[in-house]
């Protein structure tokens, strides 16, 4: 079919159209995820997925609309983290090679993509300033909100505790400001972790408190999941290893609710560590090798 439209010159008109439909779609899917249930818009996703690799194929690999192509991997970027981590790093680094192409909004949300994907390391660090001074540039407050979780995302993860307290602490009132309690809630859940990590509980502890007064029966099942398993850690990390224990499997739970492949991997081993701690050798081996 595609070389009977060539033939006829049509092809370039055909896949702009089908373009325009997926970008469409994948807007309206980041939109709505906000407040749906994630394994219902996830599975939506998937069955469209045939679709938005054609988009992205024509779009990005012969550079007939790498904006729309960039801002189709990127707004999508929920998605390749939960469900295909690997085919959406490719996109994503395919839509940053023709980041001087792209306005600068969204220059900024293709590489903050990049950080949510991406393994932690210096290079993320970078990716995650840049971010955040591409939306500040545009002044992009929601940007700004988001770019400021995923750069304390990031500090946590390198082991810098205290610079992710400072980032976080910033990003709060600003997610505050635009009346983004998703982000909000996420900060302030992450606070709780660089805290807990920095050793001192207390305060993990009044984090993840104002964390937990955030969530509401539509909140996401990936958000619940982090409240819950800092949570767990945090429980750990105070001696209460059955509370760490059920903790842990309540986030197992959600998360394969939500068919979330990502964080079902990470939901395993927390729930193998506490039954470990827990003396339950032969039920954390279980976890341990799933």
């Amino acid at each position: 079919a595609a070389e009977k439209l060539r033939e006829n010159n049509e092809f370039q008109a055909v896949m702009r159209l089908h373009t325009s439909f997926v970008l469409t779609f994948t807007r309206h899917a980041r939109a709505q995820l906000k407040d749906a249930a994630d394994a219902a818009w996830l599975d939506r996703i998937e069955t469209e997925l045939e679709s938005i690799r054609t988009a992205l194929k024509w779009s990005l690999r012969g550079e007939d609309d790498v904006a729309a192509g960039a801002e189709i991997a990127a707004t999508i970027g929920f998605f390749w983290d939960s469900r295909s981590w690997d085919e959406g790093t490719r996109w994503l680094l395919a839509a940053r090679s023709v980041l001087n192409k792209l306005e600068p909004r969204l220059q900024a949300l293709v590489l903050a993509e990049l950080v949510r994907l991406q393994p932690t390391n210096e290079e993320t660090f970078e990716l995650a300033k840049r971010s955040l001074e591409a939306y500040r540039e545009v002044n992009d407050d929601l940007g700004v909100a988001t770019a400021l979780e995923y750069l304390g995302q990031t500090l946590i993860n390198l082991g810098r505790y205290g610079e992710a307290v400072e980032c976080l602490e910033e990003g709060v009132p600003v997610a505050r400001r635009v009346a983004d309690a998703v982000t909000t809630l996420r900060m302030l859940a992450l606070l709780a972790f660089a805290h807990l990590y920095g050793g001192d509980i207390d305060v993990a502890r009044q984090r993840l408190a104002d964390a937990r007064a955030l969530l509401a029966p539509n909140t996401r099942v990936r958000d619940h999941t982090l409240v819950l398993r800092v949570d767990a850690e945090i429980a750990f990390a105070g001696g209460d290893v059955e509370r760490a224990v059920i903790v842990a499997q309540r986030t197992l739970a959600l998360s394969e609710q939500a068919g979330d492949v990502r964080r079902i991997g990470t939901s395993q081993y927390l729930v193998a560590h506490a039954l470990a701690a827990a003396g339950r050798i032969s039920e954390a081996r279980v976890h341990a090798v799933a």
